[in-house]
């Protein structure tokens, strides 16, 4: 449209018809940064990058100057051709978002995925007591997460997985372990890989003594490249714990002990890598797409 706005025959009709498209995409961008906000409490940069885009486009288009109460009314019969253009336009863009839709993964790699994981040995694992996670005690499936805060694909795990408890709040329990690549207390690590991973475990295990493991996990996969500027203090207190009572339990030897029994259990079991979770037993290596644990969790609770 900003084109064939060029040229001056087309110059008012374009500008009223990029206020009126503009002005809805800045309404879009209004509502939905309120959803980020008030109902999700986080921010998406990209999304925020989109919204200003939007805002820009109609701060320009106004500047601009569009004529929309004087001058000739709009031409309709001139806009024929060009409204079939711009329908087209919408096809082909609508087509586009589509094919980069997550849920549109192919089925049929999801299911044999799916029927592989769940063909694999069933291993024990510890799930009772006082475990840091999410989700229903009393769901149907288990699902346990070992995980390292400053592992990028932990983070990738950790967003999958919020995306699967909100499509089964009452059918999912997520059991989150400290496997941190951090030499400083993970025996099989001999060059720390991440340096605040220790760190980080041992004020999660603190932060759930204080119900902030929600909390603290969120800000910690969030905001992960805060680590290594040095913020790691700031952003444990940002997540609403008690500083003075963090320290206490950072220094009591019983939370090392925690963290360190995660990772034994970890090695026991053969984990290598970061993220590994097991559900209801069954071993699953690396951050899967929300429709495959989808089409893994309908399998599940279709056979029970």
């Amino acid at each position: 449209i900003t084109l064939i706005a060029r040229g001056t025959f087309w110059r008012r009709d374009s500008l009223r018809a990029l206020v009126w498209i503009t002005a809805f995409g800045s309404l879009v961008s209004i509502f939905y940064f309120a959803v980020m906000v008030f109902q999700l409490k986080t921010f998406c940069t990209y999304c925020i990058g989109v919204d200003v885009v939007n805002w820009t486009s109609l701060a320009l288009v106004l500047f601009l100057k569009p004529e929309l109460r004087s001058g000739p009314v709009i031409d309709f019969q001139k806009w024929k051709s060009f409204i079939g253009i711009l329908a087209a336009s919408f096809i082909i863009v609508a087509i586009g978002f589509k094919g980069l839709d997550a849920s549109q993964f192919d089925s049929v790699k999801a299911d044999a995925l799916a029927e592989e994981i769940l063909k694999s040995p069933v291993l024990s694992l510890q799930t009772q007591g006082d475990r840091l996670g999410f989700g229903s005690l009393n769901a149907p499936i288990t699902l346990v997460e070992f995980s390292d805060f400053q592992c990028p694909f932990c983070r990738l795990g950790a967003q999958s997985l919020h995306a699967v408890l909100n499509r089964y709040p009452d059918q999912v329990r997520v059991i989150f372990k400290n496997f941190p690549l951090d030499g400083s207390c993970n025996r099989k690590v001999e060059h720390s890989m991440h340096p605040y991973a220790c760190a980080a475990a041992k004020s999660a295990q603190c932060a759930n003594q204080q119900h902030q493991f929600g909390a603290v996990y969120e800000k910690f996969f969030e905001e992960q490249d805060r680590f290594a500027r040095g913020q790691f203090e700031r952003m444990t207190e940002e997540s609403g714990v008690d500083i003075r009572a963090m320290k206490i339990c950072l220094e009591d030897p019983a939370t090392l002990v925690a963290v360190q029994k995660d990772i034994e259990e970890a090695i026991a079991l053969g984990v290598q890598s970061t993220p590994t979770f097991f559900i209801n037993g069954h071993k699953v290596e690396g951050a899967l797409n929300p429709p495959v644990w989808a089409v893994l969790i309908d399998k599940i609770l279709n056979k029970k």
